[in-house]
């Protein structure tokens, strides 16, 4: 049985956030906390990536974070534990939250064929690429929030190929927060025609292996998939209660 519990996963969540925020100051983002709020700004106006995690909703001012945000004009959601009574914005979607132990992780190989490595500055257009092929997304937005990482030392982002072609991207971010050492999983996005070969879960096995040897306690995620909710199952992923996600501006 798994030594977590859902408060210190979904704290592992805000942690990474927390890091999010702090590697994109110099585009315009940031972080802060607040009684009942830990606070990020991506400087970008897609209010999904401007994450406000409640820590306490009864302590959690709202005003207080509406200024934060109204102060950078960014649009924002708030973050909370999946369940948790929230008056405020409206509800836009659940997310599953998943989290493994390095004794839980159950490592897979990568499929014939298949090259992981580490993506650099230089790679930025290769990863934007497979993101917007894999998850549909435009160019611009995918870019914005993906060259940050490439070009952070506090991220890694992994790029697999398939005969020297690039098919596939995710990254990680390594935390030291509230929640002790973790390692987080994000982006794990694979092109079309190179789907169901293992391709996802031998890069999501990379970047976990990578974080577990610089010393995380744990590996953590979130998704809306059932197919990938079942890819991590299979690496050794539990299920942690979930995230609500409020819309507010």
């Amino acid at each position: 049985m798994s030594s977590l519990d859902p408060f210190q996963v979904f704290t592992a969540h805000c942690d990474a956030w927390q890091v999010q925020g702090r590697l994109r100051e110099p585009y315009g983002g940031g972080a802060a906390e607040f009684e009942g709020w830990r606070l990020m700004a991506s400087g970008l106006s897609y209010a999904h990536l401007n994450a406000a995690c409640v820590t306490d909703p009864a302590l959690a001012d709202i005003d207080q974070a509406r200024e934060w945000y109204r102060s950078r004009d960014l649009a924002w959601g708030a973050l909370l534990p999946s369940g948790s009574p929230w008056p405020h914005g409206r509800l836009r979607l659940t997310l599953r939250l998943m989290a493994v132990e390095p004794a839980r992780f159950s490592a897979t190989s990568a499929p014939f064929g298949l090259a992981l490595r580490r993506a650099g500055s230089s790679d930025v257009d290769a990863v934007v690429t497979v993101d917007t092929g894999a998850f549909g997304s435009g160019v611009a937005a995918a870019r914005a929030w993906l060259e940050p990482l490439c070009r952070s030392d506090e991220a890694v982002i992994a790029v697999g190929e398939l005969n020297g072609v690039p098919v596939a991207t995710g990254y990680a971010l390594q935390c030291d927060g509230e929640a002790g050492p973790s390692v987080y999983l994000g982006g794990i996005g694979v092109l079309p025609a190179a789907r169901r070969r293992g391709v996802a879960a031998a890069l999501s096995t990379w970047l976990l292996a990578r974080g577990f040897a610089e010393g995380a306690r744990f590996g953590h995620l979130q998704t809306d998939s059932d197919s990938a909710a079942r890819v991590y199952a299979r690496l050794g992923f539990e299920e942690f209660n979930g995230i609500d996600v409020y819309l507010e501006r």
